[in-house]
């Protein structure tokens, strides 16, 4: 039954704040979208420096670490946000090395 109004809620959800189409394909800017912020050095490091993330996912783990930091936990983002350009170079680049490396055995 929990399952039910899970679904029920997302559905709501969904059909109050619809999803464009462009978005779930990944072809959005986060630099230029109201829905992203950028991330500091205050909770970020390596590729996720300056990356961006969604307001609701960042409040959520800015709550987190704030909490494990109180147990002398210190948590950091490693990983940003990719939209599909960036996620293509990525696979793009890694082809490219095992292309070069299978070459050069």
């Amino acid at each position: 039954m929990k399952f039910f109004f899970a679904f029920l809620f997302i559905a709501i959800e969904f059909a109050q704040n619809p999803i464009e189409k462009s978005y779930l394909l990944g072809r959005f800017d986060p630099s230029s979208d109201a829905r992203f912020i950028q991330l500091s050095s205050a909770y970020a490091q390596g590729s996720a420096l300056n990356g961006f993330l969604r307001k609701e996912t960042f409040e959520a783990f800015q709550k987190m670490a704030d909490d494990a930091k109180k147990d002398g936990v210190n948590l950091f983002i490693i990983s940003a946000t990719r939209n599909f350009d960036s996620q293509k170079k990525i696979w793009k680049n890694k082809k490219d090395d095992l292309i070069e490396f299978k070459s050069n055995k």
